[in-house]
């Protein structure tokens, strides 16, 4: 089964946050990003993410998912931030998460459906690799259709 409600998906290294991560693009609210996906949401990605580095600390990486509300025109970043894998890349990590709405940081209490499909293929992706570094470098599979952007 496929689906499509994301454009893009970006991976950030350590050399531009503390911690690396991937990036799913919503289609919802994807014209807040303008015409430059990539730069739009990379920047966006990094400027909220790294205004604030403590608030990395201790996690081994992260999950986003950007959409916008254009009612407000307010650009927002799901964000699922994992724990505990580094020790021990078998266990059952935590997972904490957060909004990030017009940079301003919320504890997440709902999200997008298509957003739960997606940590579901993530969680078994992680299962299947044998590191972070191979996790990292892998798109699920069932997510057909999405551009690789970096």
């Amino acid at each position: 089964m496929n689906f499509m409600p994301f454009e893009k998906i970006f991976r950030l290294n350590n050399g531009e946050l503390a911690i690396p991560g991937k990036i799913y693009v919503s289609s919802e609210g994807l014209e807040l990003f303008e015409s430059d996906i990539h730069f739009h949401v990379i920047n966006y990605a990094v400027n909220v993410l790294s205004y604030d580095p403590s608030r990395l600390k201790g996690f081994d990486f992260f999950l986003g998912v950007t959409h916008g509300d254009l009612l407000s025109s307010t650009k927002m970043m799901d964000l699922f931030l994992y724990r505990g894998l580094k020790k021990n890349w078998k266990s059952n990590p935590e997972v904490f998460m957060k909004r990030i709405t017009g940079g301003f940081w919320s504890d997440l209490t709902s999200t997008f459906g298509d957003t739960f499909t997606v940590l579901h293929k993530e969680g078994e992706l992680i299962k299947s690799s044998k590191s972070l570094d191979e996790y990292l470098a892998k798109t699920p599979l069932g997510i057909s259709g999405i551009a690789e952007g970096c």
